[in-house]
């Protein structure tokens, strides 16, 4: 077939005897009909756009009152038939680290891991990293169907982690490729993953019946103010270490912010996520006042007129 089409295209050339020289090889025949993504040389591997959660995550520090959702998620990976898990909740609410904690119990070997378990990585897949730079046609494609591959060998122990996997359903082309591929992969049972989104997008992407047949849904409630509190005061010596011992956290302090955060939230914004980040901003004010009096220099919080 090929050599035909070259003969074909050879004949319709003008070619007088002095050119007469001039054909296309067949090995360049072959060559056209190699995809273009298929020749290149700098396809990336999976580890480019995979990022390990159990090396990063490794000895960090167990997180609190999510034991009952971290059971459901361990539940439903060790499940025969329906082994992924969609963690549904508010912004804020801590779904990313609760999977940052899963991966530091699999790296720590954490006792009342099951045997199905031991052993197993949590690698995030960034959604937009995966896509960007594949400006080919074919590109993403390819991406997705190496990780899906490196994510069902069995030998390689692989759990995939997909924050804000709503993104799947935006209706962009690139994102749709990667949906349909890794529906597929779904369909057949052959990998584990975990999800995050949030309540509203998650109808959305649960209307979809390939997805919302292969996932548990686990919702993540936010956390209460006494729990919030709560955290916030175990969180005193690591902030305290951070900014160099100089700023002591009272038990009144830590009561006042959580209160605040709640009274003045941004749309959009809860617990314990908003009362961690107004508590570590005013931190960072006051440690940058400390060091602008002890260098006998005034600081300046505000424009003078």
């Amino acid at each position: 077939m090929k050599n035909k089409l070259s003969h074909f295209i050879n004949s319709i050339i003008s070619i007088d005897e002095e050119n007469a020289d001039f054909e296309i090889p067949d090995e360049d025949m072959e060559d056209m009909f190699v995809p273009y993504y298929e020749k290149r040389s700098d396809v990336s591997s999976p580890m480019d756009f995979l990022i390990n959660y159990n090396e990063i995550f490794k000895g960090s520090h167990l997180i609190l009152f999510r034991n009952e959702v971290i059971q459901q998620v361990f539940a439903c990976l060790i499940g025969k038939y329906k082994s992924n898990a969609l963690l549904i909740g508010a912004a804020g609410a801590g779904k990313t680290r609760i999977v940052e904690n899963i991966a530091k119990m699999l790296a720590d070997d954490f006792p009342l891991l099951t045997p199905q378990l031991k052993g197993y990585t949590i690698w995030e897949l960034p959604l937009s990293v995966l896509i960007s730079g594949s400006g080919v046609v074919g590109d993403v494609e390819k991406k997705t169907k190496q990780v899906i591959d490196f994510a069902s060998d069995i030998g390689n122990k692989a759990i995939l982690f997909i924050d804000e996997m709503h993104m799947l359903m935006c209706g962009d082309k690139q994102y749709n490729i990667v949906a349909q591929v890794l529906k597929s992969a779904l369909a057949r049972g052959s990998i584990r993953v975990i999800g995050a989104t949030t309540l509203q997008e998650a109808n959305d992407f649960m209307r979809d019946p390939a997805f919302s047949r292969r996932f548990n849904r686990i919702v993540v409630d936010e956390f209460t103010k006494e729990q919030t509190i709560f955290l916030l005061k175990d969180m005193r010596s690591e902030l305290s270490e951070h900014y160099n011992g100089k700023i002591i956290l009272g038990r009144k302090v830590i009561e006042e912010t959580v209160e605040i955060a709640d009274r003045y939230r941004v749309s959009g914004s809860h617990r314990p996520d908003n009362a961690i980040t107004l508590l570590d901003t005013e931190q960072w004010r006051s440690y940058l006042c400390l060091n602008a009096i002890a260098s006998g220099h005034r600081f300046i919080s505000h424009p003078t007129t």
